[in-house]
């Protein structure tokens, strides 16, 4: 079951990477006839000089991205990990209330809090996280 969150579209737009917003080629309205400009073209464009709305953003929203949640790390040893098996329990570096980093295509965006939802892990996002710098 999937829920719009609503509200962060921008907010999660500024936080993707400029590099990969600087290869896509959204330059273009759709239909107008002209193609797209060569990445070599590109390059000089600032992002925010680009066109992001009307058919260019309909583009992006299509992209499939990869969503993660991280609950925690743990550094171990070759020996400790060859050690692991049925049963074995690894302890984590984060409390178990604390909330879950949530990664899109490897880009921290959001924090939340893990749910169950119908028998399934859900993660309630409570906090959309700024551009790191």
């Amino acid at each position: 079951m999937r829920q719009n969150l609503g509200g962060g579209t921008d907010r999660i737009t500024q936080i993707l990477s400029d590099d990969f917003m600087a290869n896509l080629a959204v330059e273009t309205d759709a239909g107008a006839g002209a193609s797209s400009p060569r990445r070599e073209e590109r390059e000089g464009v600032p992002l925010e000089g680009r066109r992001l709305d009307g058919p260019n953003l309909e583009a992006l929203l299509d992209i499939p991205v990869k969503l993660s949640v991280e609950l925690g790390t743990a550094q171990l040893s070759m020996q400790e990990v060859l050690q692991l098996g049925p049963g074995s329990v690894v302890q984590l570096d984060k409390p178990a209330d604390a909330p879950v980093d949530i990664y899109v295509n490897q880009k921290l965006v959001a924090r939340g809090e893990v749910v169950v939802m119908e028998e399934q892990f859900g993660i309630k996002v409570t906090e959309i996280v700024g551009k790191q710098g």
